[in-house]
């Protein structure tokens, strides 16, 4: 559906249903999002379960951006994402110096949170050095 088409269904729905109570159901969205990937992580359901929950809660970040603006929204979005592209830009520059192999296995390399400059996790599963308790591993949350 076309950004236009997708506003108009939007502003539709602000003044059906009230700008309060669109506003709210944010808040129910977020919370069937939250419980999805926490069923996810301990392997209770799969992506397709995520990624209904994550439609459900871009519709209602839509409808907000609407009520408070959407082009400003499209602006800040922009902001973000550029903001992106300059840090992967830094860690793609800087990866060869800062990817050290993993002390424990000597086959993971260490990941780093380039914005605090600081080890985060080997990313070989099941490395006894693990510094973060949690990894990604084959799309699928996973718990030491």
């Amino acid at each position: 559906m076309k950004k236009e088409d997708r506003i108009k269904v939007y502003e539709d729905a602000i003044s059906t249903y009230g700008i309060e109570p669109q506003v709210n159901m944010i808040y129910e969205e977020v919370g069937e999002l939250i419980t999805a990937l926490s069923r996810f992580k301990r392997g209770r359901c799969d992506g397709n379960d995520i990624l209904t929950e994550l439609a459900d809660v871009s519709i209602m970040v839509e409808q907000i951006a609407v009520i408070l603006g959407y082009d400003g929204f499209e602006k800040e979005k922009d902001i973000k994402l550029n903001r992106l592209i300059e840090r992967l830009k830094k860690r793609h520059e800087h990866k060869g110096e800062n990817s050290d192999f993993c002390h424990a296995c000597k086959h993971g390399r260490i990941q780093y949170n380039f914005d605090l400059n600081e080890e985060l996790v080997c990313e070989k599963f099941g490395c006894s050095d693990i510094r973060n308790k949690v990894e990604l591993c084959n799309g699928k949350f996973k718990e030491e």
